[in-house]
Formats: structure tokens, sequence, C-alpha cells
């Protein structure tokens, strides 16, 4: 995936061909998925031998696929883990904590 630059300084992921390739894989497949049309094993298990990926794969991106409007976009690599700056804890909680730490275990040693 590339990211390119426009006049107005905003950053856009350009398409890969690997995610087109997938996307034109899984497009039927989508459509499927959304209006409930019957099983969808036999495609699930073409798209599997297809794409080399697993089941549980395949049927991830479907769903991407099926969210995002079927834009191939939906199935370029994303970062795992928390976004940047998520916090798993309260700011009242994170002062306790440094508090404790300051006063019982960052303490000068005697000399």
């Amino acid at each position: 995936m590339s990211r390119t630059t426009s006049d107005d300084g905003e950053a856009s992921v350009a398409v890969g061909a690997e995610e087109s390739r997938r996307a034109a894989v899984l497009r039927p497949l989508v459509q499927a998925y959304l209006n409930g049309a019957g099983s969808l094993e036999s495609g699930i298990n073409d798209a599997v031998w297809e794409l080399g990926v697993s089941r549980a794969t395949v049927w991830r991106w479907i769903k991407r696929l099926a969210e995002e409007g079927g834009r191939s976009s939906a199935l370029a690599p994303r970062k795992r883990g928390r976004p940047a700056g998520t916090t798993l804890i309260s700011g009242k909680v994170e002062a306790v904590i440094e508090e404790h730490l300051r006063r019982y275990y960052l303490r000068r040693e005697r000399s």
C-alpha cells in the first residue's frame, strides 16, 4: 500500500493490485452475503483456494467489504493493536499509581 499526498496536503491511500484482485474475487460473495442468498460454502471454498488464505480471513474480508461499500481499499493491510494514545485506565487511577510509585518505590537509597 502506498500513500500519496494531494495538493491540499491530505494523504490518500493508493489501492494496490493485490487488494484489487482480492476484491474482484470477493465481490460476488459480498453481494450474496448482503442479500442473504443461500449458502456461501462453495464460494468461500473457492475464494480460500484462489486467494491462498484461511476461511476466517475470507470471512473477515467479506465483512469488511460489506461494511465499506465494496471499496478495494477495505482490503488494504491494517495496523494491528490499539491506536496510539489509547489509555485503558482513567486519569485518576493513573495519578494514584504514579503517586504510590513515587512515594514507595522511587526513594533515594541510603548511603
